[in-house]
């Protein structure tokens, strides 16, 4: 019986029934080789982790002797390949990455010679260049020797510094034009980052070298010249208050705004300007923060003493500034009747009487904004130097204004609007043509407020003098 089981077992072929997966596992021999490729995979994975961090270290050490820069096969400078030595002493090819450059191809072409030329050019076109500025040469001279010295940049072994004219023509091309500072850049081929800086620092110098042509009245007598300009229409007012929005454009859509008190004369001219970022408050109190306001709350100007109206008169008025519904009503405020009124009656013709002293205020404030187009809509800059821009604008438009060589550019004949007798307008002034309907510049809204009994009786008098003097 064994001997028949064993001719059977040996008639049967080896193993014709172990699957083969299993096979391999009862191989004395395949276990052997895998094991042993185990051990030469795990060898080789610490091998070439030591190899690396050596080679690290050695690159650390030794970077300056290791490492040679040797240019492409296709003779490209820009592209190179880095040969580094590993601890073997074998030379490594590696290709390096092309580094970015740092100035565009745009302003590689700009030089001082390039920018010389440039200005030349504006120079050379008749009114050109008045019209690129909004100024005349000689204004722009007289402007350029009193700020240079603060705008002046010294030349470094990276490039040339921009010249002290190009960066006052930059300044007084984005204040005339509202241009946004990318426009700007492809004009002048200097970067918008460095154009929005030029600006700024420009404005700072102009308005500490013209801070002189804003200047309030500080005696009676000086007081008594601004009457001049408003006795024949409203007796005893030296000067018309206005109060404007600036507003910001703000990428929160929060509606930032900066707030604009000034005192205007019967000239066009700004007596005192001040600005406060304080727009986002209740209207009724933007005002109380100006030192005009505290000023004149305190009675602190040196106003000419109170006086008849005329010799038939026996009361004796103050001198007052002429304001609109969002200031209080003061002794030295004189502001409109509130609400509507009969034809004929005598608050309208107070109302009537005020009003048309105040254009002023309503055409000096389109002239500023139509001149200089940085208003035409809100303003894209932080709050505090969208100030130091409108500071700017204001003190050059009394200073153009009163220029000899730009006044006729910068107040062309037919730009301020034109009134009759009894207040109508029958010419509107051309500025008014370039305004839209969201400008930078808008009006604060009027205001309800307690005036003192004082204040309201001097307005009841003033309206029932003009009622008869009608």
């Amino acid at each position: 019986m064994n001997s028949v089981n064993s001719s059977v077992a040996q008639s049967q072929p080896k193993n014709a029934h172990t699957p083969r997966s299993q096979q391999s596992l009862q191989s004395p021999c395949r276990k052997m080789d895998v094991q042993t490729a185990a051990a030469v995979a795990m060898c080789t994975l610490a091998y070439y982790n030591y190899v690396k961090c050596l080679t690290a270290e050695r690159q650390k050490d030794k970077q300056k002797e290791n490492t040679i820069l040797i240019n492409d096969e296709d003779g490209d400078e820009d592209e190179q390949r880095e040969t580094e030595r590993d601890f073997t002493g074998k030379i490594i090819k590696k290709k390096q990455k092309k580094g970015r450059c740092w100035m565009i191809p745009l302003h590689r072409d700009r030089t001082r010679h390039t920018m010389e030329q440039q200005f030349r050019e504006l120079m050379g076109q008749s009114g050109g260049f008045e019209n690129f500025v909004r100024m005349s040469m000689a204004d722009f001279c007289l402007l350029l020797s009193e700020i240079e010295p603060m705008i002046s940049k010294q030349d470094t072994r990276f490039r040339e510094a921009i010249p002290a004219k190009i960066r006052l023509a930059i300044t007084l091309r984005y204040l005339a034009t509202g241009e946004s500072f990318r426009s700007l850049h492809f004009l002048f081929k200097i970067s918008s980052s460095l154009i929005s800086k030029v600006v700024i620092n420009v404005c700072k110098a102009l308005n500490d070298v013209l801070k002189e042509e804003i200047k309030m009245p500080s005696n009676e007598h000086q007081w008594l010249e601004v009457q001049n300009g408003f006795k024949n229409n409203f007796p005893h007012a030296i000067g018309a208050l206005e109060g404007k929005h600036i507003f910001i454009k703000c990428p929160s859509n929060t509606g930032h705004s900066l707030i604009l008190l000034a005192l205007v004369d019967s000239d066009y001219n700004f007596l005192y300007a001040d600005i406060c970022s304080e727009g986002r408050q209740s209207d009724g109190d933007v005002f109380k923060n100006f030192s005009l306001w505290k000023k004149i709350t305190s009675n602190s100007l040196n106003l000419p003493e109170p006086r008849r109206l005329c010799s038939t008169e026996n009361v004796e008025v103050p001198y007052f500034f002429l304001a609109n519904g969002a200031f209080a009503l003061h002794d030295n405020v004189m502001k409109p009747y509130p609400g509507s009124h009969d034809i004929g009656s005598p608050q309208l013709n107070f109302n009537t009487r005020l009003s048309r002293s105040r254009v002023v205020c309503e055409n000096v404030f389109g002239i500023l904004a139509s001149r200089f187009q940085i208003f035409k809509y809100p303003i894209d800059l932080h709050l505090e130097n969208a100030a130091i821009i409108t500071k700017t604008c204001v003190l050059l438009h009394n200073f153009l204004k009163k220029s000899d060589s730009s006044s006729h550019m910068y107040m062309p004949p037919g730009i301020l609007d034109v009134y009759d007798h009894s207040g109508v307008l029958i010419q509107r002034g051309t500025w008014r043509e370039k305004m839209n309907s969201k400008p930078a510049m808008r009006t604060i809204s009027q205001i309800s407020s307690k005036s003192s009994t004082s204040a309201r009786q001097i307005r009841d008098y003033l309206t029932d003098y003009f009622s008869t003097r009608n």
